[in-house]
């Protein structure tokens, strides 16, 4: 399979990847933009209950989303019992679309602000593209946006403690070199790549191996 520039484009086709691309460069057209409003978020321990949070700090949620969203096709369906070709194009699927997403996103922010900045929201894109990849696979692709958009609201809401200071696990708003944000990205990565690994015939498999061996156990205790 994809084993010809035919099917490359088929594939490139069934998942919408042309206009997740349009879609990709628009959005960063808007963060340009429109990035610099601020809105007025929830928190629990700033003054008077809200926080100002700048309207491009949150777009990089919107790039992961639709990133893994593409995984998505009508062929959905077939695809899971797909042979180890068709896996590995969903893996170059994916990395080259979050290839793309993090230089759009490295693009608009300096444009606009700072390369600190930029790797900043990188890295929110990087995590949230983890919780996307491990949502998509249990919910479906299409709905991959359930874990990292339902993610935010503890961010912004518990993301500071009482005297102001940023939670080492608010990935968002620590500095772009802080290392406990960014060993939380590559958690969260790994564990979409290894969800994206896990089609249905490789969990029927590992749960009949496990069972197996449970049953070995068990069989070799009432032995003794």
């Amino acid at each position: 399979m994809l084993d010809s520039t035919d099917d490359c484009f088929r594939y490139l086709r069934v998942h919408h990847v042309f206009v997740m691309v349009a879609v990709l460069t628009f959005l960063t057209a808007c963060n340009m933009a429109f990035g610099w409003i601020d809105l007025a978020m929830p928190s629990a321990s700033a003054p008077g209950g809200t926080i100002n949070v700048p309207f491009r700090k949150e777009l990089p949620v919107v790039y992961a989303c639709l990133a893994v969203g593409s995984l998505s096709s009508q062929m959905e369906s077939f695809e899971q019992a797909a042979a180890n070709a068709l896996k590995r194009a969903e893996f170059l699927h994916v990395g080259s679309v979050i290839i793309l997403a993090a230089v759009l996103v490295a693009f608009g922010e300096v444009a606009v602000s700072s390369m600190s900045s930029a790797m900043i929201f990188i890295r929110s894109m990087l995590v949230w593209t983890g919780l996307a990849l491990a949502s998509g696979r249990v919910l479906g692709w299409m709905l991959s946006w359930v874990v990292p958009v339902f993610s935010i609201f503890p961010l912004i809401y518990y993301g500071r403690g009482p005297s102001g200071q940023v939670q080492w696990w608010e990935w968002t708003s620590l500095s772009a070199s802080d290392l406990s944000a960014w060993l939380i990205a590559i958690v969260s990565l790994s564990i979409g790549a290894s969800t994206l690994a896990m089609t249905p015939w490789r969990l029927r498999t590992l749960r009949k191996a496990s069972c197996a061996r449970s049953a070995k156990a068990y069989s070799s205790a009432r032995q003794r």
